[in-house]
């Protein structure tokens, strides 16, 4: 109950009452949560006596944007449609009142909008018409954000093809995989150019590997992943030329030099 208002011209006054101090309500029609004809019925205290049964009626609410929360959905890229996980967590309050999906609303996809990629995506909510909701579809937004590559839990990174690994003066630019196995989904192998960007990041990686100075590198993620990989995730080898093999020569020393001393 809202508001009662008592207006008696026998005693010239009309007065809001207010619930638990001017009355208290003892009883309703059965039907007092859908949509039609209603009564409560109230009994006077206080400065009131006596009971009085108030008829009323319910009428659907026109659907309002606002009212439609999608926030619980936490979308994070994964490769995968989330239209479902969006549509469960939808969550439709006006004041102290809940809507219930499938007897006050259906949630539908907009044409054409996969629900896969990072970034603005939007549902259909829709009145059913015969619930406690009324009015046109409203289009309600939602974000999927791109995978951070700095989740070690869910994100991998390896060297991959890579022979040339003996120091010859040269920087080493070793390609990589990295696969992203996200929790419910199949795993990824991301695409350098479309996931990640091709111009990897190195460092130290000229000469040879000791156990204190490895080489290293790592990945930006471009599209639907975002950040860096750290550097120290994957590291790889510079291997010391072995002047034992057949064919290393040594040039320029002289044999049977004197020793001077310089």
């Amino acid at each position: 109950v809202s508001q009662i208002v008592l207006y008696d011209p026998d005693y010239g006054m009309s007065k809001a009452l207010v619930c638990d101090t001017d009355f208290e309500i003892v009883g309703h029609s059965s039907n007092n949560t859908e949509e039609g004809e209603a009564s409560v019925t109230i009994q006077g205290i206080g400065n009131y006596n006596g009971t009085r049964t108030l008829p009323f009626k319910i009428v659907a609410a026109h659907l309002d944007a606002k009212w439609v929360d999608v926030s619980a959905a936490d979308c994070v890229y994964n490769g995968k449609d989330q239209f479902s996980k969006v549509e469960q967590a939808i969550v439709i309050k006006n004041g102290d009142v809940t809507y219930t999906k499938g007897t006050d609303y259906t949630v539908s996809r907009v044409p054409n909008d996969a629900g896969i990629a990072a970034g603005t995506h939007y549902v259909l909510v829709t009145p059913t018409g015969n619930g406690m909701l009324t009015g046109d579809p409203v289009k309600v937004e939602y974000k999927i954000k791109p995978k951070s590559l700095s989740d070690r839990n869910e994100i991998s990174i390896q060297v991959t093809g890579y022979t040339n690994d003996v120091y010859d003066g040269q920087a080493k630019r070793p390609k990589v995989q990295v696969t992203y196995r996200p929790t419910g989904a199949d795993a990824i192998t991301l695409t350098e150019g479309q996931d990640y960007a091709t111009n990897l990041e190195y460092s130290n990686n000229v000469n040879a590997s000791t156990l204190t100075s490895k080489s290293h590198v790592r990945v930006l993620g471009i599209n639907n992943i975002e950040g860096y990989t750290d550097w120290d995730w994957c590291t790889f080898e510079i291997k010391p030329i072995d002047l034992t093999r057949q064919n290393t020569t040594i040039s320029g020393f002289l044999e049977g030099a004197e020793y001077t001393n310089t």
